[in-house]
């Protein structure tokens, strides 16, 4: 390499020297010679830069150094990045690029700029910085514009789009991808107005929107068909397959995997050959095993050829999958470890954890529990940092059925409820989804059945027309006729008949559906009636009394001012709680909130609470007696907890009269602790007991002295100690008082 690089240098040597040797004191023959060397190197290939390219790169960046000439030294660093990068030596491309950057800023060569931001921001994708990667790609975008360059700005957007796409993040993949259509739409480049419809169908494919998926990848392919892009065809090609194989049409799947392998050929793209493989060998995975095998292998060839890492992994994946169909295990697990090796060479995080959750399905079907409940662990441990629900559900239903079979009931209950949690998120995604197609479905054989109608109306009244007609020429055809008619009527019926029921059917479980959206949108308008009537009101007061102060300051007296503002304080902090349940209450049921179960001393937390409620129970000379046994631990999130606490003390002191009490005590019942908040307070009745942990249903009474409340803060508790594997219970009497009791673990459970 070093022999290379010297006569490499020797040869640039000569050849400045034989260039220049005339005229080495003559500026303009300098400057004549480096804008030969930019024309020259104007239309390089950054894909195929020559050592003999690299030497006259290497002559413009000293011409251009020894005149400091800008533009010059900016494209020198320039093409030098991309030689690097495509040699895959990416620190030093970065190192090359960034040198053009900051060359191109001093000289105003915003052209420049806006190709080396791009090269930066492709760089930076190949070193796993995304962020960076995006950033600079909108850099990008942002030079461009300043010039003009529509063609430029489409490209930035459409590789940012391109890059969270990669990450899937879907969202904002879509939402550059749509910027980059806008501008590319309008330019004349079909072949990246093609790429960009395409990718923006395979957002909607990977969000199951499928007849999305379709619109955009049959408009990819028509483009793509007028410019003769075989490659590009084959891709669609391939990507309206999977559509249909998602859709339980796996023969119409095949039919277009198999169409768009020839353009892979003709294209001699490697690549796209061992994806149309790889799709055919999915198609046949559940259908025909050897063919799966067949095809998974073939493109496992054709990927091992070019080195991609990406392909190799869901080739030997398909392989794997088909092992375990045939219970070949030990077969699908040396499959398995060699995904698990290449993607951590590859930091490949979601290929590490999908890894890790079939090798806990596969140790899990051999018996193998231990080494079973370790990978599914691995794969929640990774699958939690990236958000990959289906992952999370798949392995805690594993983990749950690994602990079920060691004897760890416990945990094997606690792992089926994490399950539950994701399948009811997931299913809850898909309920929109799955009611439209259902009303589809059903307008579709709606529309079948009058089709049919209609056929055997018209087929009928051929029928009596060739009847009548015939009738002239002798009976026994007519007779024959009528006959086949008559058959044929009661086979339409019976086809009608069925289809009427099917129909039925499909109405009873649509019905079944809005009935569960019904009971959702209870609890939901419940909300959306405290956000536009609770929180409007405390706002309306602030505002009048705010108002008050600053028209009438001078004239109130200082106690006046100190009442108003004590009012203003009053609404503010009980709004804030208010707003602090719904928060909390929203980010419960959206799963965002985090939960750390700990060892926390309940004590502490009462005291801390009772602390921040001093001044409402000196307001009213309320007593608040602490019986709590200081030595009583419990396993529980605190957060949570304290917040339990807060709305518990918060209703007692509500409810409870001037010169009442308040007691906290405790108690160990069958391993676990129990709180209990007991006041002399007004009570509720049966109906309000039976329905105070129900947001959608209870009614908030109004406090002893006029304390305002939603209700909202119960149903909050309820949730919390359930999610820490408690339970809260309520006792009350009418005018005499109300004991609410939450009973926690005292141990993590084994």
């Amino acid at each position: 390499m070093e022999i290379n690089r010297f006569i490499k240098y020797v040869a640039a040597g000569l050849i400045f020297i034989l260039a220049f040797s005339n005229c080495a004191s003559d500026e303009s023959s300098e400057e004549s010679a480096i804008n030969n060397l930019m024309k020259e190197l104007e239309n390089v290939d950054p894909e195929n830069i020559s050592n003999y390219d690299f030497i006259k790169i290497d002559s413009l960046q000293r011409l251009s150094t020894r005149r400091n000439y800008l533009d010059g030294i900016a494209k020198a660093y320039s093409l030098k990045g991309s030689f690097y990068y495509y040699l895959k030596e990416f620190d030093v491309a970065y190192r090359n690029y960034k040198s053009a950057i900051e060359t191109a800023k001093l000289g105003n060569n915003y052209n420049q700029l806006g190709i080396d931001y791009e090269n930066l921001g492709r760089v930076y994708n190949r070193l796993k910085n995304r962020d960076s990667s995006v950033h600079a790609f909108k850099r990008s975008a942002e030079v461009r514009r300043l010039i003009n360059d529509s063609t430029g700005v489409g490209v930035a957007f459409h590789n940012a789009g391109f890059i969270f796409w990669q990450f899937t993040q879907y969202d904002s993949a879509i939402y550059y991808f749509e910027k980059a259509l806008e501008i590319r739409k309008n330019l004349p480049n079909k072949e990246h107005l093609a790429s960009t419809i395409n990718n923006i169908g395979t957002i909607y494919y990977q969000w199951s929107i499928y007849d999305r998926a379709l619109e955009y990848y049959f408009k990819s392919l028509e483009l793509n068909r007028e410019i003769g892009e075989d490659r590009s065809i084959a891709i669609n090609l391939v990507n309206i397959g999977l559509v249909y194989k998602e859709t339980s049409k796996n023969d119409r799947a095949v039919k277009f995997y198999k169409e768009g392998l020839p353009y892979a050929f003709a294209a001699q793209d490697t690549e796209t050959i061992g994806y149309v493989f790889n799709s055919l060998a999915s198609s046949f995975l559940e259908i025909d095993g050897d063919s799966s095998e067949f095809y998974f292998k073939k493109s496992l060839e054709a990927y091992q050829k070019i080195n991609s890492v990406g392909g190799v992994i869901i080739s030997l994946k398909g392989l794997a999958e088909n092992a375990i169909r045939k219970k070949y295990y030990g077969e699908a697990k040396e499959y398995f470890y060699e995904i698990l090796t290449l993607a951590k060479n590859d930091n490949n995080r979601l290929r590490i954890a999908e890894s890790y959750k079939f090798l806990g399905e596969v140790n899990l079907a051999e018996g193998k529990l231990i080494k079973a409940k370790e990978y599914f662990i691995d794969c929640i441990e990774i699958s939690s940092n990236l958000n990959l629900r289906g992952f999370l559900r798949d392995s805690y239903l594993g983990l749950s059925k690994a602990y079920e079979d060691l004897g760890q009931i416990d945990s094997a209950l606690s792992s089926l409820k994490k399950y539950e949690v994701y399948n009811s998120e997931i299913n809850d995604e898909d309920t929109k989804r799955r009611i439209d197609d259902l009303r589809t479905k059903f307008e579709f054989e709606k529309f079948q059945r009058q089709i049919e109608a209609q056929k055997y109306e018209n087929e009928t009244k051929n029928l009596y027309l060739i009847s009548v007609l015939a009738l002239l020429l002798f009976v026994t055809i007519i007779t024959v006729i009528l006959y086949r008619t008559n058959k044929k009527r009661k086979k339409v019926n019976v086809i009608l008949k069925q289809k009427n029921e099917l129909i039925e059917g499909q109405s009873n479980q649509l019905e079944t559906t809005n009935k569960e959206l019904v009971e959702l949108n209870n609890a939901k308008d419940k909300l959306f009636s405290i956000i536009a009537h609770d929180l409007k009101n405390p706002f309306s007061t602030l505002l009048n009394y705010s108002y008050f102060l600053k028209e009438e300051y001078a004239e109130l007296s200082e106690k006046e001012r100190l009442e108003f503002v004590s009012y203003m304080y009053q609404t503010t902090t009980k709004t804030y709680e208010l707003l602090e349940n719904l928060l909390n209450l929203s980010a419960s049921r959206t799963g965002k909130i985090a939960f750390t179960p700990d060892n926390i001393e309940i004590n502490l937390l009462i005291e801390k609470v009772a602390a921040l409620y001093n001044s409402q129970l000196k307001e009213k000379n309320i007593e608040l007696k602490n019986n709590f046994n200081n030595s009583i631990k419990s396993f529980a999130d605190p957060y949570m907890v304290e917040i339990v606490l807060r709305n518990l003390l918060n209703n007692a002191i509500k409810y409870t009269p001037v010169n009442g009490l308040i007691e906290i005590s405790s108690e160990i019942n069958n391993g676990r602790v129990c709180i209990s908040v007991i006041d002399n307070g007004i009570g509720m009745d049966d109906e309000t007991v039976n329905n105070i942990f129900n947001i959608s249903v209870i009614k908030s009474q109004t406090g002893t002295k006029g304390e305002r409340g939603t209700g909202l803060g119960l149903g909050l508790c309820k949730e919390f100690v359930e999610q820490n594997n408690g339970k809260i219970f309520v006792e009350s009497v009418l005018n005499k008082g109300s004991i609410f009791k939450v009973c926690l673990p005292t141990a993590a459970p084994i």
